[in-house]
């Protein structure tokens, strides 16, 4: 039975897992009492809601051996993508849905088997096999668009992603994976909290009105001294880990959030998917990880490489 726990072994994953639980707690504490006093508090509740019911799940997934994380990973890019066709109305198109679905799942396997240099060159090939569909179908109405907005989904989602799931090929690669969600999640949670309390410039109020410089700005700092808290989390020592994490989840975390943020009033819609134990879906959940997910490993890549 032992050989199938993996990181669940580790006291240090044990300990961190326990600390995210305990503040989850804290918060659902402080949220209850205050859910049906305004909006503001219900939305929050909600989300809080969705993530109690998600977070249990990949906590237990990401803690078991390889190659159980992996396949948790294929599993939530999936489910994303699913959701991503419903939002943009890709899923009547099945061509170009399916295409998405196999490219997605060759990827793990390219993961599994480690053909990383295969895995990073497939969006080409997969471009090229896009613009064959209209050919098969003998149609050009709507077909720039689908094709579009099929890379669009396998970029974000099918590629980007799953830059996560290669750290779970590596050794303690749940402690680097469960780093930088904290990071990327606290970030998120700061900079919100404090545009709505503080924040009075805001660049992009069209896209993103609920964040503002002053929460940026607070956010970034917030997040780095966080870093440097739960730096044991990491399996590797030096601050030069830290640091680089903390500036990648607070730099970068809420690109991903915005982009869709972008698509989504683009298209007139607010919500993505089906509800997970309160509001929003999948894409919701994963969206801040679009860009951090390749930037942090390559960033770990470079590190160990000439640090």
């Amino acid at each position: 039975m032992t050989q199938y726990l993996g990181a669940w072994l580790d006291p240090i994953y044990q300990k961190t897992i326990m600390g995210i639980f305990s503040y989850m707690g804290a918060i659902g504490l402080i949220l209850f009492p205050l859910r049906k006093k305004s909006i503001n508090f219900k939305t929050a509740w909600m989300i809080y809601l969705s993530w109690l019911g998600a977070l249990p799940i990949v906590c237990a997934i990401l803690g078991l051996s390889y190659p159980i994380p992996l396949i948790g990973f294929a599993i939530i890019a999936l489910l994303a993508l699913k959701e991503f066709f419903k939002m943009t109305g890709l899923y009547t198109q099945y061509l170009f849905a399916w295409t998405i679905y196999a490219t997605t799942v060759g990827a793990v396997l390219l993961i599994h088997y480690e053909y990383y240099y295969l895995y990073n060159i497939l969006p080409m090939f997969l471009l090229g096999i896009l613009f064959l569909i209209p050919l098969l179908k003998n149609e050009f109405k709507g077909m720039l668009q689908f094709t579009a907005l099929s890379t669009i989904a396998y970029i974000f989602i099918g590629w980007s992603f799953l830059h996560l799931a290669i750290l779970t090929k590596w050794q303690d690669g749940a402690r680097y994976i469960v780093y930088i969600v904290i990071l990327t999640e606290f970030y998120d949670t700061i900079i919100l909290s404090w545009s709505k309390l503080f924040g009075k410039i805001n660049y992009i109020e069209k896209i993103a009105p609920r964040r503002s410089l002053e929460g940026m700005i607070i956010g970034i700092i917030s997040t780095l001294l966080l870093a440097r808290g739960i730096r044991n989390v990491l399996p590797v020592e030096g601050d030069i880990y830290w640091i680089v994490s903390g500036l990648i989840a607070s730099l970068v975390g809420g690109l991903g959030d915005i982009s869709m943020g972008v698509l989504r009033r683009d298209l007139g819609i607010k919500d993505v998917g089906a509800y997970i134990f309160g509001r929003g879906g999948i894409i919701d959940r994963m969206d801040r990880l679009i860009y951090v997910a390749p930037i942090y490993y390559y960033a770990l890549i470079l590190i160990q490489k000439y640090a």
